[in-house]
């Protein structure tokens, strides 16, 4: 039927919208006979309908199947919508994420109700599992970690602890378990005094979060590793990154602009002065630039100015 809007005549008696309106209805009734259950296929409906109004025709045609494996989920799971809690558990905040258009319709049209402290701790429960899935249970690391796991959730238990710091404790656990891996090159031994320094070597201020963790090995396991952080060793590992960095951006031929001096000035004025800087902080030290000369640049931080050298870098 012609619904009186101007359009190309090879269009004859459809604009457009009319025809992604059409075309977005078909598509709403193929994918509900893909449920068993009326209750469901009238639920698609009506996310269709909603979909339609919210967008546009077009884009509600164009990604309705793609929805449809949630629902269907749902569907064969619980059989109507349940609570949130439910959703986040199953589908886990990822999921979630990819559905977030039926997850607002959700919202708006039934008692579903976002929660942001269980959706947080779901994606920190999702984070705890895949830290736990670096070693296999077969292995002495793997046995070590889930017991030190245990032992956090006993914690967790009695109110001293969170799942956000029992994600933030196995962190460093399981870097320590990789570290002992890559210079044994053997898989899921217990770390030794070796494989401890070299990782406080390289992430000197882990060293309070990895304590706990060193207190269990060596209970459980009778071990004598010691955390410490040799901190002449530490500057000596730090300046050679920072050389290679500098050495790094030398060799790369990027556009010269902005970002480029930024980037140099942060890690040159640590390299030459011992001065490490905030982002933020950099970008007030370079508001505030004395002199920019061919071979260098002075910078003031503190009512000190302190002069780097520069590469060839283009300044505005």
């Amino acid at each position: 039927m012609y619904c009186g809007v101007l359009m190309p005549g090879g269009r004859i008696t459809r604009c457009e919208d009319c025809y992604w309106l059409e075309v977005a209805h078909k598509r709403i009734y193929i994918n509900q006979q893909a449920f068993s259950s009326r209750f469901m296929a009238d639920a698609f409906g009506k996310f269709g309908a909603w979909l339609i109004s919210q967008s546009s025709a077009q884009n509600a045609a164009c990604s309705l199947s793609r929805y449809l494996p949630f629902f269907r989920d749902i569907e064969q799971i619980w059989g109507t919508f349940p609570h949130y809690p439910a959703l986040v558990n199953y589908f886990k905040p990822e999921g979630l994420r990819r559905v977030r258009r039926p997850m607002r319709w959700l919202c708006e049209t039934t008692d579903c109700v976002i929660d942001p402290n269980i959706r947080n701790n779901a994606s920190e429960e999702n984070r705890i599992a895949n830290i736990l899935a670096t070693f296999t249970s077969t292995t002495v690391a793997g046995q070590a970690l889930r017991e030190y796991e245990k032992l956090l959730r006993v914690r967790q238990l009695n109110g001293k602890t969170s799942v956000r710091s029992i994600r933030l404790a196995l962190t460093p656990a399981v870097k320590l378990l990789m570290t002992s891996n890559d210079i044994k090159k053997t898989l899921g031994n217990l770390p030794e005094q070796d494989a401890l320094d070299h990782y406080l070597l390289k992430c000197p201020g882990q060293q309070a979060a990895i304590t706990g963790f060193i207190n269990y090995l060596n209970d459980a396991y009778s071990l004598t590793l010691m955390s410490k952080v040799n901190r002449r060793k530490t500057r000596e590992f730090r300046r050679k990154k920072l050389e290679e960095k500098l050495l790094l951006f030398l060799r790369d031929k990027r556009p010269n602009d902005t970002t480029d001096l930024e980037q140099w000035v942060l890690i040159a004025i640590e390299y030459f002065h011992d001065i490490r800087l905030t982002k933020r902080e950099l970008r007030s030290v370079l508001s505030t630039i004395v002199s920019i000369e061919h071979s260098g640049i002075s910078l003031k931080i503190a009512n000190t100015e302190y002069y780097i050298p520069l590469p060839n870098l283009t300044h505005k």
